[in-house]
């Protein structure tokens, strides 16, 4: 992985480092059963579980074995979700993809709109060749974006 936390800006928002600042935006939507109950997680019950995910996402990153980024609205510079790659193999040029959004912004197209920054970024920047998803959505957006099957 790189050195410095990579930023992408999409028309909408920014995916950036998230810092234990954001940990009230983290804890806000980390703490929906909606949200978390694809994640195998429990919602979470205390700000310390999103300082905590925080920490998980930077030792990832630092690990080299992944990357989440924040999904930051511009207009407010909120985060409202997280999206990045998991169980990175350099090696083989291959990750696993997951985000999670706020259900206050569901069915906006923000899910796509970050996909669509994150998978473009990854085979760009990172050399990968396949993006794994292990959901149906996620395959068939990927399939998309990518224009071939890369999954």
């Amino acid at each position: 992985m790189q050195k410095e936390f990579p930023e992408i800006e999409t028309k909408r928002l920014l995916l950036r480092e998230v810092t234990p600042d954001d940990a009230n935006d983290m804890f806000a939507y980390l703490s929906d059963e909606n949200v978390v109950k694809h994640m195998g997680l429990d919602p979470f019950e205390t700000l310390e579980d999103a300082i905590d995910e925080v920490n998980w996402y930077q030792s990832i990153y630092k690990e080299g074995t992944g990357i989440r980024w924040g999904i930051t609205l511009k207009d407010s510079g909120k985060v409202i979700g997280s999206c990045g790659f998991l169980n990175r193999i350099t090696k083989h040029h291959r990750t696993e993809i997951g985000y999670e959004l706020s259900k206050n912004f569901w069915g906006t197209g923000i899910a796509g709109e970050t996909l669509e920054a994150v998978v473009k970024y990854g085979f760009r920047h990172f050399q990968l060749e396949r993006i794994e998803a292990f959901d149906r959505a996620y395959q068939y957006f990927i399939t998309k974006i990518s224009g071939e099957k890369r999954l």
